[in-house]
């Protein structure tokens, strides 16, 4: 088979992604929103939830610690807790495996668990993983593989084996952030994504290098496959994670401030022994196509390229003379033009 280049054809088809929609990158959560979830989920806040929305707000808290998208936290309903009690009060994990995620594109990756990790202590005294896992059980969370971790509830008590969509969490978590701080420009911007991203953006900030946040990013084009899959090679990474948030707790290291305020108190020593990039991973925030805001426009146009079809003479007149009672007691409604121009569609069916 011969297989031919044609520059015109390469030439039409840059033009044309260039006229795609843009990307819409969502911003990370401040240090605020983190803690505000935080208290949600302890039941420290200052209005009253419900036992759904403190559910809510612990599956957020856990995907941004988690640093998972969201459709690998809601894979993650084999969630099991791993705590022991310390000097400083208990401290632990949460850990799942999932198999389906974004970047298993291959046969061999999806044979294969990723694991999961999220530490129970978060910027709080108080470790909100542990009160959300007693929380889960007490609502009668299913938790189980093949079982989504945020699903609806439904009337009597108990949740459905529906998951909630990307764009419909993503108005729970504004919703929940509104009612402690108030409605504001930066509540409005966020987005699911926006919860991968927070600790991935801090630890740019905190200067932790490249390979170790592809780690906690599992993103395994920038340190291999194995590294990723691996659930041991994640000690070091982790450690790295809790003595940055570590740091934001005790007011440290402030990632929500200038370049120039990150570290009131002096800059920390990392003993990495390589160079430190504070670039954000390309794949981390500008890589991941904004789930929860579908582009319904190009969908519809296309619809009416390919569905163009029209009526028999005068019927789209009759339709759109206005609401009127016939004889026989049919109605006749007026349509917006809107509608009148998407007639074709609708009436192909009984027009024949």
């Amino acid at each position: 088979m011969k297989v031919s280049i044609s520059g015109r054809i390469e030439g039409v088809a840059k033009t044309r992604y260039l006229e795609k929609r843009k990307v819409v990158q969502k911003p990370a959560l401040t240090v605020l929103h983190v803690k505000t979830l935080e208290r949600i989920v302890l039941g420290k806040a200052a209005e009253t939830y419900s036992g759904f929305d403190r559910h809510c707000a612990g599956f957020f808290c856990f995907t941004v610690y988690a640093r998972a998208r969201f459709s690998d936290s809601q894979a993650s309903a084999n969630i099991m807790l791993d705590v022991t009690e310390g000097d400083d009060g208990p401290c632990g994990f949460l850990e799942a495996s999932i198999t389906r995620s974004k970047t298993s594109y291959s046969l061999e990756r999806k044979t294969r668990y990723l694991p999961i990790v999220a530490p129970v202590n978060g910027l709080l005294d108080e470790p909100w993983g542990i009160a959300w896992h007693k929380l889960m059980a007490e609502l009668g969370v299913v938790l189980r593989e093949g079982q989504p971790l945020l699903s609806s509830p439904v009337t009597g008590g108990g949740f459905s084996f529906l998951p909630i969509s990307a764009e419909h969490a993503a108005r729970i978590l504004r919703d929940l952030l509104r009612r402690e701080l108030g409605d504001s420009a930066d509540i409005r911007k966020l987005g699911t994504h926006s919860l991968k991203r927070t600790l991935l953006s801090w630890l740019a900030k905190y200067g932790a290098e490249q390979g170790l946040r592809a780690v906690l990013g599992y993103h395994s084009s920038h340190c291999g496959t194995e590294l990723v899959y691996a659930r041991d090679n994640l000690s070091k990474p982790l450690r790295v994670l809790g003595e940055m948030t570590n740091a934001v707790a005790v007011d440290k290291f402030r990632p929500d401030s200038t370049r120039s305020g990150y570290f009131p108190r002096g800059r920390p020593a990392i003993d990495d022994g390589e160079p430190l990039d504070q670039d954000e991973l390309e794949s981390s925030s500008s890589g991941s196509e904004d789930e929860e805001a579908p582009d319904h426009d190009e969908v519809e146009k296309a619809c009416d390229d390919i569905a163009h079809w029209e009526p028999r003479p005068g019927l789209r007149e009759s339709i759109g003379r206005g609401m009127s009672f016939t004889e026989s007691g049919d109605v006749r409604v007026q349509l917006s033009d809107a509608m009148l121009r998407r007639l074709p569609i609708h009436v192909s069916l009984c027009d024949s």
